[in-house]
């Protein structure tokens, strides 16, 4: 993560990112049918599953133990919170979804088109949750959660990634609240 962005970014950046994974998972799909491209196809397929089995987790631990708890006062965002823990829960079928396809591909003559019908599901899927988050959750989230509590957040996130908490251009420390 980087120092000098906050939780907000991050969350933003890290969706940026699951939608190119998503589409690459979307691209190897559709090219392991191609005899010359299936060995690249496979490293990809794996490498998207690494990404899913690490980032993921991570991503949605950031918003369930940083930024959920922090807006459980605002009663007009509890439905919405409620339902994106649900899809959390959701997601976690069509990661293991796909993870036995692509144990699969050695294996099995149908696996390079249920993976592409997987990463289509996550696609939908994960278009409905992102754009649920950036268009009602994030800009109300902002709004209520002062700086403070915004650097404990980012501080967090660092921790969880191997970071030393240490924020630069964040603001000064504690403040582990909403605010306000």
């Amino acid at each position: 993560m980087n120092g000098n962005r906050g939780p907000f970014d991050n969350l933003l950046g890290s969706h940026r990112r699951l939608e190119e994974r998503i589409a690459d998972l979307s691209g190897a799909a559709e090219a392991l049918g191609d005899p010359n491209r299936r060995e690249a196809a496979v490293a990809m397929v794996q490498d998207v599953l690494n990404y899913f089995n690490r980032a993921v987790p991570r991503h949605e631990e950031d918003e369930e133990l940083s930024l959920f708890p922090r807006l459980t006062g605002e009663p007009e965002l509890a439905a919405t919170i409620k339902a994106l823990s649900e899809e959390h829960k959701g997601h976690g079928k069509l990661h293991a979804d796909l993870k036995a396809a692509v144990q699969g591909l050695a294996s099995s003559p149908t696996a390079a088109t249920r993976l592409a019908a997987i990463a289509e599901q996550l696609r939908v899927a994960y278009s409905r949750h992102i754009r649920k988050e950036e268009q009602e959750l994030f800009p109300a989230a902002r709004r209520v959660i002062d700086t403070n509590a915004q650097a404990a957040m980012a501080k967090e996130m660092d921790l969880r990634r191997g970071g030393s908490g240490r924020r630069p251009g964040m603001g000064g420390g504690g403040g582990g609240g909403r605010g306000g």
